[in-house]
């Protein structure tokens, strides 16, 4: 998400029409109840416990970034077995006496920590800003663990590489190149994506005329070693093999091509219709399918190796990531329980070709600033053997161990 079925404008992001009923449901319902968002424990079902649980708010750097406002996006990745990378941005209000270009009189701080996954330990905390105007990444920040142990961090107008201890090993300016119209501003955006085996990364750069071009990135310098026009994706996923898996922002939006790095694009296959949501183990993909939480499993040579369905509409397959080095992969879905959203988190291995975890959360909306109350969809990691996940609230990260 391009990231978790993100579509591209550049003043906001869009998608198809699967992707705009899948975020309205899972992230932008207007709530019915009140509190903050958190983990209902006395909701959770089974006899589930997590391992390691840390409050975001311990971490000194984020209570003084929350200083300057609210939360506005979090994120966490497993570095490796035994060590995460958790992340925050949190910005200020906007000056409403600033007309259209109320945007950029937002002023923006990031936190970034990195956690022992079996103790909760905070071993080495960072932060960036305030940083002014608004950001190049769609996604607003990101943290793509790489093969070295290293982490690509997208805030601002900039990536770092960063190594675990959160020094800098390189950095990289992303151009906006802002244009004007109809007295509206516009600027270029960018998504960035690492395969799972987290040797290979893609920069995706679009333009505000819908152009887009592929990065191909040196994971060493993050300069280019390769550039290339590209579609106008609408959700994409990266293979090891270098193959895009992605839905195209066009008339056929839901039917799923691959592109092979340098040859020509192709249908996946004639039943792999869907959202491209991520790409996971030995360069295979999953896509959020129809009726209900329903999702398909294939291959880059487009072999179907499995497709299920639970739960009932309006309940869709939500945010999932990928294990790094086996077929697992860890995804959400769920739906409005009165004043509650109720969340289960579920891992799939591939090759017993089953869920082999369930767990069910539910949710309370928090309130953001003058937009009322809202709930915030909780992000999820799974560590690169696939037997351990991690769940992150607006307020709380949890570890828990996978059979």
């Amino acid at each position: 998400m391009l990231s978790r079925w993100e579509g591209v404008s550049h003043r906001c992001v869009r998608g198809s029409n699967l992707v705009s009923i899948l975020l309205a449901i899972l992230v932008l319902v207007p709530l019915l109840g009140c509190g903050r968002s958190g983990v209902s424990a006395e909701t959770a079902v089974g006899t589930i416990k997590p391992t390691v649980t840390l409050r975001w708010a311990d971490i000194q750097n984020v209570r003084s970034a929350a200083e300057i406002g609210d939360q506005e996006t979090m994120t966490v990745a497993f570095l490796d077995g035994s060590h995460l990378v958790i992340g925050g941005l949190f910005q200020s209000s906007a000056d409403p006496n600033a007309g259209r270009d109320f945007r950029e009189t937002i002023r923006r701080i990031a936190v970034v920590a990195v956690v022992n996954a079996k103790t909760g330990q905070v071993e080495a905390s960072k932060t960036w800003g305030p940083m002014a105007g608004q950001p190049a990444f769609a996604d607003k920040m990101n943290l793509l663990p790489t093969a070295t142990g290293d982490c690509l961090v997208g805030i601002g107008n900039k990536l770092y590489l960063m190594s675990a201890g959160l020094k800098q090993l390189a950095e990289r300016d992303l151009p906006l190149n802002k244009v004007e119209r109809n007295g509206y501003p516009y600027q270029d955006m960018w998504f960035i994506k690492v395969a799972p085996a987290r040797k290979t990364a893609l920069l995706i750069r679009t333009t505000p005329d819908y152009n887009a071009e592929n990065h191909w990135l040196d994971l060493r310098t993050l300069k280019d070693h390769d550039v290339s026009p590209a579609p106008k994706y609408s959700s994409v996923a990266l293979a090891d093999d270098e193959s895009i898996f992605f839905n195209d922002n066009g008339t056929d939006v839901d039917n799923v091509q691959i592109l092979p790095r340098g040859t020509s694009r192709r249908a996946l296959c004639p039943t792999c219709v869907g959202a491209v949501t991520s790409s996971f183990g030995k360069d295979l993909v999953l896509l959020s399918t129809k009726p209900a939480a329903s999702y398909l499993v294939a291959d880059t040579a487009g072999k179907v190796l499995l497709a299920s369905t639970h739960g009932k509409n309006p309940e869709f397959v939500g945010p999932l990531v990928g294990a790094a080095s086996v077929n697992r992969v860890a995804f959400q879905y769920g739906h409005l329980a009165g004043a509650r959203a109720v969340t289960h988190f579920t891992v799939l291995d591939a090759d017993a070709k089953k869920e082999v975890w369930d767990y069910e959360l539910s949710l309370e909306p928090r309130k953001l600033g003058n937009m009322g109350l809202q709930f915030t969809t909780p992000r999820v990691a799974l560590s690169p053997d696939g037997h351990k996940l991690a769940i992150m609230t607006s307020d709380t990260l949890e570890v828990f161990d996978i059979p």
